[in-house]
Order: C-alpha cells, then sequence, then structure tokens
C-alpha cells in the first residue's frame, strides 16, 4: 500500500531511517500558492502563496511516485521577492519554473523569474515592451509553432483594474498588447483564463472590485475578437477558484461562493464546444471543497494544494486529486501542521511529548514553541506566556521533569546569557535572574544540563573566545558559582552519570573537532579524560550524540564547518567500535531520544557533499537505535519515562516514573502524591495531592477528596482531625514563689492545734488531768485581783488552762516560723536593666542549651537517611558562639520534617540568623512551626516561643525565597545570696514580636518550575537584659530573735487575756452568790409576813435603801448589815 504511516528506509542494510510524517515535512499550510506539474520527475513544483501578512517565496516538489515532500533550497544570491496575486507556467524540456508578477511587500510587480530546477538557482529574465506592473490577472502559458508563449489578463495595476491582454514570447522574450475587438470583458481581477485551440477561454473576476459576476468570454487569437458566451442557466458567482480544460469541458472548481460566503462545494463545467455552452454540476463534495489553491493537471488527475477549508475554518497543506474519469475526489496528503524549517534550536521531552523551541531559518530568528505528539504524529502550536525568551538559537537547552531550561544562545542583540524556565503544566515561562555579581559570560554553543534545583553550564562561544569554564546556577538563591575550568569547548553535548559530569566531543578554536570526552568528579573535584580515539577525518561537531551504558553514539554531524558527515558511529574505548553509512544529512539539529529513537527536527542542510550552513533542512525523521546497536555494538536501553517489556519500550503509566536509561519497571509515586500523565522522566511528576484531598495509596494518579469534618493539608496521605494554625505559644520563668507549698504551713497549724484542742479538752474533762491542771500553770504572779492586799503567787486551774493554750499557740508559732525560715525565706525581684550597665556584672551572656526546632508541616521528601540528616538539608548560622553545636532531622509519622539546632554554651551577638536550606527535589511543606528554647537564667527554668505558619490555601512552601520568623532573646543574669543557687547564672529570655513573613509559595501545578524550601530565623538579641536578685528575707539570729520576741509576746498577751478572764469569772461568780444570798432573804421575808400578817413600810424603805449596799459590801460587812438589820426588825415588833 502506497500509503503508510512511515516510510522506512535500510541505510547499509542495517539502520532504520524513518521520516515523521511519511510524506516528509511539508511546506506550511498557505493561501494563493501556485503549482505546475514536472513530466520529467513526475512531480509537482509549488511556490510561495500567503498566510495572513506573511507572503512566502519558498520552492517545494512533491514527487507523485514517492509521495514525499521535498523543499528547494535556491544556491543563488538573488531570488524574487515574497509575493501574491502572481501568474507562474514551467517549461518541462529545459526544467525551468516561472514566476512572473505580483504583488509584495514593495507593491506590484513586472518581473520575470526563472528557476532552474536543476541547478537549483533563480535568475531574473530580461523582458521588452514591459506591461504595467500588475497582481492579481488572470494567465497561462500555451505551445503554438513550437513557440511557448504566456499570457496575461486585466488585475490590479498603479492606476487600478485592468482590462487589457499582454502575451509574452519566450522565444524573443518581447510582449504584444492584444487588440480589443468585439465584446471584451470589462476592468476585473481574479479572472480564469485558458487556452483552447486557438482561442482564450476568460471566466469569473471581481467586478469594480466589489462584484463577482460568473460571465465568461471566448478570444480569437487569428482575429483579436472577443466573445461573450455567457451560459444563461442560473449559478452562483464564485471567485478564488481555479479553472482548466479536459476535453471539450472548461471546469470550474470550488471556490468561494459569494452569496452564500462559504465555499462552494461543487466542481462546474461548460462545454465550450456548444452553441449555447451551459454550466452544469460535474461533482459535489464538502469534504473536500476549499478556496485559494493552487491546481495541476496530469491527464485525467487534477491536483489540488493547500487553500482555505471554510467548513473547518482552517488553512490546509493538504493535496487532494480529482479523478475525472471516476468523477470522485481522494486524499493524497492530509493536512499536516508543522514547525517552520530550522537549525540549531532545542528539542525536549516532557510527558513523551517533544517540546520544540527556538532556532533560525534562513532569514529570521525564532523563539516560537511546538509540541509534537508521538501516538498522534501531530504537532500543535503554543503561544509563549508569562517572561519567555527573545528569538535565538545556539541555545543551551535540557528538561527535567514538567520544566524546560534555555540559557544564552544568540538573538538579535548578540550573544546572550540569561536563563529561563518553562513550565509545561501552564505554559508559563519564567526568567531566572541572578542575584549574583559573578554570572558567566554570555555565550553561544554552550551546554546545559538540569539537576533541579541545580543548573550546570559548560562551556560555549563567548565575545572573548571559547569558555572553559564550569557553572553551577543555584535556583534556592539565584546565584551562580564557577567551580572550574578544563579545556576551551564549543557545540558539545553533556549528561551528568553519577557524581560525574560529561563533556562530549565539540570543537575549540579554529573550527577544530575535538576526539576526547573529558568528566569532572565532584567529590573529587578533578578533571579526568573518559575516551580520546585523536584526530581522524570524521570527528564529528553538531551530530546527534547519546552516551548510554558507557558507550557513545553519534549520528551525522560535520566537520570543520566544511563538510558534513554521513555517518553513525559507535564510540567506546579510545576506537570508533561502528561506523554505518548515513543517507541524509544530519547537523545542528534539533534532536530528542525516546524509547529506542532518536528523533531530528531541522538541522542544517547539504548538497551533496557541501555543507550549507545558514540553510534549514525540512527533515523530521527518527532513527532506531536498535538498529545501530545491531550486533552487541551498543545497547538500546529503553529512555526515561519508559520500561522495557520484552523487546519493547512501554511508557510509564500514570501515577509512575522511571529515571535514566535501561528502566525494567517504573516506580510509583509515594504516599500523598499522585501523578496524572504518562511517561513521567522524573520523581519530580508525583505531584502532591491539592488541599483539600489526600493519596493513601503509592502510584497514585488522582487524589480522593478529604473526608467531611476532617482536615487534608497540601500533600496528605490520610485525613487528620486537626491542622496547626497560625498562633503563637509561648513558655517563660515562673515569678519564684519559694519552695514551700501554702498548704505546708495551713496543714502544720491545723494539725498542731486540734491536737492542742484536744490535749486541753482532755485535761478539762478528765478528773485526773483537770486536778493536774495547776502543774501547768505559768501565771502564779496573774493570780491576785484585790487591791490593797499583798501579793501572793498562787497557781490555779484558770492559769493552768491557759498555759496550754500558750504552749499550742507557741507550737504553731514557732513552726511556722521555722517553715517560713526554711522554705520560704527567699526575696526575688527583677528588673530590666540596659545592656551597657550589665557588662560590669558578665562579661559574655551564655546559655547552657540553646534549641531551635524547626518543623516542616507535611513534608514531601525524606528528610533524614538512615537517622542522619539528608546531606541537602543545609543549615548555617551567623554571630552565634558555642563550645559545640549539633544538627539532627527526623520524620514523623504524620510527614513532618524536623530538623533540630542544639547549641550548647551558646553567646549570641546582635543579627543573629539562623538560616536553613533544604534542597531535595521535593523540599515543599504545608505549614512551618518553629520553636525556640533557651535556657533562661533563672536555675532550673527554660524560656520558649512557638510560632507557626500556614500555607496559603491551596498553595505549599517551595521557592528562593524564605520563610522569616523574628524572635526576641533578652538577655538575662541571676544573682542569688542562697547557698541553694549558684552565685551567677546567665541565659536568655525568648519573646516574638513580629508576625512570621511568608515566603515563596506555589500551587502544585507551578512545581516543575519550583525548588527548594528555605527558611530563615531572625534571633535579635535585646539591648536591655533582666537582672534576677533572690535575697534572704532574715538570716538565722534575726528568726529566732523574731521567734523568740514572738513567744514572749503570746506570752505576756495569753496572761493578760488570762487575768481579764479570771477576774471576770470571779466577779460572776460574786454576783451569782449574791443574788442567791438576796432571793434568800425575800423568801424569808415572805415567809415572816405570811406567819405575822403585817408590813412595815418603814421595814420596806429600810430594806430597800440598803439593797445597793448588799451588792457592795464583803462579807463581814454582809454579816453586820444582817445583824442590825434584825435587830430593827425586833424592835419594831417588840419581839
Amino acid at each position: 500500500m502506497w500509503k503508510m504511516l512511515i516510510l522506512s528506509l535500510l541505510v547499509g542494510g542495517e539502520v532504520v531511517i524513518s521520516y515523521l510524517p511519511y510524506f516528509k515535512t511539508p511546506p506550511c499550510p498557505r493561501l494563493y500558492s501556485v503549482m505546475e506539474y514536472l513530466p520529467s520527475s513526475d512531480s509537482l513544483l509549488i511556490f510561495g502563496g500567503a498566510l495572513g501578512t506573511t507572503f512566502f517565496s519558498d520552492i517545494w516538489e512533491f514527487s507523485l511516485s514517492s509521495q514525499t515532500w521535498s523543499e528547494f533550497i535556491p544556491t543563488s544570491k538573488k531570488f524574487p521577492d515574497s509575493r501574491i496575486g502572481f501568474g507562474s507556467f514551467s517549461n518541462s524540456f529545459k526544467q525551468i519554473f516561472y514566476i512572473f508578477g505580483g504583488n509584495t511587500e514593495l507593491g506590484p510587480q513586472n518581473d520575470l523569474w526563472a528557476f532552474d530546477i536543476l541547478n537549483i538557482k533563480w535568475y531574473e529574465i530580461i523582458l521588452e515592451n514591459l506591461p504595467p506592473a500588475r497582481y492579481d490577472f488572470a494567465y497561462t502559458s500555451y505551445i503554438e509553432g513550437f513557440h511557448q508563449y504566456f499570457a496575461i489578463f486585466g488585475g490590479i495595476t498603479f492606476s487600478g483594474l485592468d482590462n487589457n491582454l499582454y502575451i509574452l514570447n519566450m522565444t524573443s522574450l518581447k510582449w504584444t498588447l492584444q487588440k480589443l475587438s468585439g465584446n471584451p470583458p470589462i476592468q476585473t481581477r481574479g479572472s480564469n483564463i485558458v487556452y483552447y485551440n486557438g482561442c482564450f477561454i476568460l471566466t469569473g473576476g471581481f467586478l469594480n472590485q466589489k462584484q463577482v459576476d460568473l460571465r465568461t468570454y471566448r478570444y480569437y487569437l487569428n482575429t483579436s475578437f472577443w466573445e461573450d458566451i455567457t451560459s444563461p442557466s442560473i449559478l452562483n458567482s464564485r471567485t478564488y477558484t481555479k479553472t482548466f480544460i479536459h476535453g471539450n469541458y472548461l471546469y470550474l472548481v470550488f471556490g468561494w461562493d459569494v452569496y452564500m460566503t462559504t465555499d462552494a462545494i461543487s466542481i462546474i463545467r461548460l462545454n465550450i464546444e456548444s452553441q449555447s455552452p451551459k454550466w452544469e454540476v460535474f461533482i459535489e463534495n464538502s469534504d473536500y471543497a476549499r478556496d485559494s489553491f493552487g491546481l495541476a493537471t496530469v491527464s485525467e488527475y487534477v491536483y489540488i494544494f493547500a487553500g482555505y477549508s471554510s467548513a473547518n475554518n482552517e488553512n490546509l497543506n493538504s493535496i487532494i486529486y480529482i479523478d475525472l474519469v471516476l468523477k470522485d475526489i481522494f486524499e493524497v496528503t492530509s493536512n499536516y501542521l508543522s514547525p517552520e524549517n530550522r537549525y540549531s534550536g532545542s528539542l525536549s521531552i516532557v510527558n513523551g511529548e517533544f517540546y520544540l523551541f527556538g532556532g533560525k531559518t534562513k532569514n529570521k530568528l525564532l523563539n516560537d514553541l511546538w509540541i509534537y505528539n508521538v501516538e498522534s504524529f501531530q504537532w500543535s502550536k503554543k503561544n509563549n506566556l508569562g517572561f519567555f525568551p527573545s528569538a535565538r538559537f545556539l541555545h543551551a537547552a535540557d528538561s527535567q521533569g514538567d520544566a524546560i531550561i534555555i540559557w544564552g544562545g544568540e538573538d538579535s542583540s548578540g550573544l546572550k546569557n540569561d536563563l529561563f524556565i518553562f513550565n509545561a503544566l501552564t505554559n508559563y515561562w519564567g526568567e531566572l535572574i541572578p542575584r549574583s555579581s559573578e554570572i558567566p559570560s554570555a555565550a553561544k554553543g554552550a551546554c546545559l544540563v538540569s539537576q533541579i534545583p541545580l543548573i550546570f553550564l559548560y562551556g560555549g562561544l563567548t565575545s572573548s573566545g571559547i569558555s572553559k569554564e564550569l557553572w553551577i546556577f543555584f535556583m534556592g538563591n539565584s546565584s551562580y558559582m564557577k567551580i572550574s575550568e578544563d579545556f576551551p569547548v564549543v557545540y558539545h553535548t553533556c549528561v551528568i552519570i553519577h557524581e560525574e559530569f560529561y563533556v562530549i566531543f565539540g570543537s575549540t578554536y579554529g573550527e577544530e573537532p575535538i576526539s576526547r570526552v573529558r568528566y569532572y568528579n565532584f567529590l573529587k573535584k578533578k578533571w579526568a579524560t573518559y575516551y580520546d580515539h585523536e584526530y581522524t577525518d570524521v570527528n564529528p561537531v553538531q551530530g546527534i550524540q547519546l552516551m548510554i551504558n558507557g558507550k557513545i553514539i553519534v549520528v551525522g554531524g560535520q566537520a570543520w564547518q566544511l563538510d558534513p558527515i554521513f555517518l553513525i558511529q559507535v564510540f567506546a574505548e579510545n576506537t570508533v567500535i561502528k561506523q554505518e553509512t548515513l543517507s541524509v544529512s544530519v547537523y545542528a539539529s534539533s534532536y530528542a531520544y525516546y524509547k529506542k529513537d532518536f528523533y531530528s527536527f531541522g538541522g542544517g542542510s547539504a548538497i551533496g557533499t557541501t555543507l550549507r550552513l545558514s540553510i534549514p533542512s525540512s527533515h523530521f525523521i527518527k532513527i532506531s537505535l536498535s538498529s545501530i546497536c545491531a550486533n552487541d555494538k551498543c545497547d538500546d536501553l529503553c529512555s526515561s519515562g519508559t520500561y522495557s517489556s520484552g523487546l519493547l519500550c512501554e511508557v510509564c503509566p500514570k501515577g509512575s516514573f522511571s529515571e535514566g536509561y535501561g528502566n525494567t519497571k517504573c516506580q510509583l509515586c509515594g504516599e500523598g502524591t499522585f501523578n496524572a500523565y504518562y511517561s513521567a522522566n522524573s520523581n519530580r511528576q508525583c505531584y502532591p495531592c491539592p488541599e483539600g484531598s489526600y493519596s493513601s495509596n503509592p502510584g497514585a494518579n488522582y487524589c480522593l477528596d478529604c473526608i467531611t469534618g476532617m482536615v487534608c493539608p497540601a500533600g496528605s496521605k490520610i485525613p487528620i482531625e486537626y491542622f496547626y494554625e497560625n498562633n503563637e505559644k509561648s513558655i517563660q520563668p515562673q515569678i519564684y514563689k519559694g519552695n514551700a507549698d501554702e498548704d505546708v504551713a495551713w496543714y502544720f497549724q491545723v494539725s498542731v492545734f486540734i491536737v492542742s484542742f484536744v490535749i486541753v479538752i482532755n485535761f478539762v474533762l478528765w478528773g485526773k488531768l483537770r486536778k493536774s491542771l495547776m502543774f501547768w500553770d505559768l501565771f502564779e504572779d496573774l493570780h491576785n485581783h484585790e487591791l490593797n492586799f499583798p501579793m501572793i503567787r498562787v497557781k490555779n486551774k484558770v492559769g493552768g488552762f491557759f498555759s496550754l493554750v500558750f504552749f499550742g499557740i507557741s507550737i504553731i508559732i514557732i513552726g511556722s516560723s521555722l517553715i517560713s525560715f526554711n522554705l520560704d525565706n527567699i526575696q526575688e525581684t527583677k528588673a530590666l536593666v540596659p545592656l551597657v550597665i550589665m557588662e560590669n556584672e558578665v562579661s559574655e551572656f551564655v546559655s547552657p542549651e540553646l534549641v531551635v526546632i524547626s518543623k516542616f508541616l507535611v513534608y514531601g521528601d525524606s528528610c533524614e537517611i538512615n537517622n542522619v540528616c539528608n546531606p541537602l538539608i543545609l543549615v548555617t548560622t551567623n554571630n552565634i558562639k558555642s563550645t559545640l553545636s549539633k544538627i539532627s532531622c527526623s520524620m514523623t509519622n504524620d510527614k513532618s520534617c524536623i530538623v533540630t539546632f542544639t547549641c550548647y554554651d551558646c553567646s549570641l551577638s546582635k543579627g543573629t540568623i539562623l538560616k536553613i536550606s533544604l534542597l531535595e527535589k521535593f523540599s515543599y511543606a504545608s505549614g512551618i512551626e518553629i520553636n525556640i528554647t533557651s535556657d533562661s537564667s533563672i536555675p532550673n527554668s527554660k524560656s520558649s516561643v512557638s510560632l507557626t505558619l500556614q500555607s496559603s490555601i491551596n498553595y505549599i512552601f517551595i521557592g528562593s525565597e524564605p520563610s522569616k520568623f523574628f524572635f526576641t532573646l533578652t538577655p538575662s543574669i541571676f544573682r542569688s545570696e542562697s547557698s541553694n543557687w549558684p552565685d551567677l547564672l546567665t541565659g536568655y529570655h525568648v519573646s516574638s514580636d513580629s508576625i512570621p513573613i511568608k515566603g515563596s509559595e506555589f500551587l502544585s501545578i507551578d512545581l516543575p518550575i519550583a525548588s527548594q524550601l528555605k527558611l530563615e530565623i531572625y534571633l535579635d538579641v535585646s539591648l536591655s537584659s533582666l537582672y534576677t536578685n533572690r535575697y534572704l528575707k532574715q538570716d538565722l539570729l534575726f528568726a529566732l530573735s523574731t521567734i523568740i520576741g514572738s513567744v514572749f509576746g503570746i506570752l505576756g498577751a495569753v496572761g493578760s487575756f488570762m487575768r481579764f478572764f479570771e477576774s471576770y469569772l470571779l466577779k460572776s461568780m460574786d454576783k451569782y452568790k449574791q443574788d442567791i444570798h438576796i432571793n434568800n432573804i425575800k423568801n424569808r421575808r415572805k415567809i415572816l409576813k405570811d406567819i405575822f400578817g403585817i408590813r412595815d413600810e418603814n421595814l420596806d424603805i429600810a430594806f430597800n435603801s440598803n439593797m445597793d449596799l448588799i451588792l457592795d459590801t464583803d462579807k463581814n460587812q454582809k454579816y453586820e448589815f444582817s445583824k442590825r438589820l434584825l435587830d430593827l426588825y425586833k424592835q419594831e415588833y417588840h419581839v
């Protein structure tokens, strides 16, 4: 079957080269092109046309036998300007193609150019009697009397529309203006004219630049007479169409239906031999309807190229043909969108698709971006978004995951050293602007290797010569660092294998090809030679190069910028172990290796063995590495993003990836991540689940929605009930309250009171003990209550009772005082003192232990390796002095990475900063928690502050800008008079007065261009210091004095109270006795009254008048009073 998906050629019997598409790269879609048939080569020749405002001057050939395209790149320095609306014809005997007139950027022309097909060159033909310059005219060619003629009619001139007929004799090279007689057409443009039996047939065209009329005219060459033969049949007028003669019929093909404002779907014809010709429909076909196309006839076949399809609103570059016998239409080549031909661009692989960027055509630089899908065999163009590179070529490029890196090259302003990164997920470009003062010189032809967050550059041609420098760009801090130098090289390739950076071939001064491969060992920091076969005539430069499993495969290339190399070579062990002939020229192309094949687009071209450095090729080819590596000369390993399955390479399924060559299986993305694309070639393509989702199983290609009521921060592997919020927690030393608990004294006092109470009650209630109360009496001298009587030391039970009370109170007072002295005899004072004043107290403030714990919540990478921090986690400090410091890392079950910095005997200065850089591939976090804990100067006390910073919704922390936390550390000094603590201690009190500042945040889809997680912790030392002093409230002597004084004071107080109580008690007893005595008298008086029945008022008066005296008399007085009262009674009643 002549139509096949891929045309394969066996070169040297082994190497398989396939063209993509099978009909090779066609001309780009266009309108208004011309097409001529070349019988000698059985091919179709296409020239010019336009797309939008772009005019073309390229010339192509389509072979009808091989069904393939090829482009003619003229060897002449002069060639016609790009144009539209021109006429064309060919001389099949001389193999010459002609074009005349048309509209260029400079306006209408009347020049005649000839293209020599055999010599691939243009030349202009000088003519006589030139007609006015014009375009959009009708034209045809014919042979009569062994002479070839070219005729034109109408068109647009500088003076407007024209209706003159001119004929060019190609033998005499003279134009002749034909006479107008009969009924000539009016001035028109866009009409069609054909030659038939000594006549011209003219049809269609624009009238007055507004209307279109489907009128038909015949012009008789022998009589110079015009005849109107317009068909009376009613058909819609059409333009942008083509006509041809076959048999007795004039055919009008498709075109633009003016009244329907769409493409006409019919091919109509007119029998010009008929006396009353009428248009009739020959074929109707809406699938292939178009306008503004090129047309050529080959016997009963009519070929149509390009044009515009209104049905699909699409510009075309397909070829179809009409079979006039079968009355049907067939497709020869499908519509195929392809990038412009170019050389020195770049081709990168992302998810099994090829990204073509930049390069140079013959006349211009490019910065367009095209994507080729291997499965559909189709190209698609992407619009550049964001901060994209200028148009350039010879730039360095590499891809990793979903990111493409572009550096340097040459644009219209000269050499460049700018750096760009492209995110294939968002289709956005970004520029990586360096912050370092030292940067590589602008260069072209350098090499680049991406190991995000590191980018390596080597060599290239600078304005001062060829570079020999190896540079690293750190994406984390946007800085360059030159790490080494070796030999000057340009147009080379680079690769990193394990810990070694390889520089493969290239050229040096004088365009001399280099035959060696050098490598730099990052650990040993030394260069060494890996391969060197010395000089040969076929040392390749700018070919396809691949180092795989220790062997170097080179396809094509050029030498000395003079000769193309038509070889495929395999290098190993300082020699060429295999060579095969290459049928096509391949150098300075944009290429990539995928599965087991090389894909190469464009590049420089060659004619025979002559190099054409500035002429781009249109080839897009696939070269089988398996055919190159036949007979085990090399290893056809599967590329990254694929794995081997038998003899084939299969793409990694969604949720997995493979890195490097020769994978037998793909690795699964970890928990909490997912990958939604096939053929992932980096673990950087395992993206964290967005906020609100989770992935609990490895190898996920999508994330599950979070469970209602649970929380799923970005990167979650399981839903959780709680996530950290942006808040502050602080733990500070407490105000000193003594070591004694207030309850101790309370318990002691209550206990003594209860015991004392029980003892006293027993003494009071128990008879034997009550009798001994007088023995405990301490107040012998306080029992005398009568005045003017001698003082007698007397013990009694009341004194004993109050002595027991005194003993209880004294025990309570003495015990409480002793407890207070032993346990609460410290007074603490605090004061903020300017730091300069404390310099006399201490020379340096030192914290025995300062701990900074940085917790990166839901961290994306490993954090640790065998309980040791990953080497890609860097911690740096400044203005910190210590006797010992250490760093430890740990990974928690909830995927949090904890980095702990511990500083012993730590002293801080002004402007202390702790910086943490996490450089792992998946260094990102959903939140950051910082805890600063320091020994304070207060003994056995620490000062601790924790701050949490959470990323914005749907974002994660990653990127070059660090998150910043701010803490204030106040120096503190401790002094003590007590031997319980050291006399002098220092430390720091931690506080936070500022809100943390978020660093770089990115969405998950932005991770291809983001790397590194950075944190900066600012430890600002306060200008004031906290002075704490603990002193004794009282010393032992003072305490004893206080206790003794208190005891005697209590003794006096109890004695006074006892004396008052005892006095009150005696008085109460006396009154009680008097009351009893008076009551007895009253009773006796009543008895006397009852006995004698008399009452003497004098007796009552006497009695009442002496009552007060009774209350104040003592016992003797009472006796005398009673005696007198009795005598008075006897006297009154004569008893």
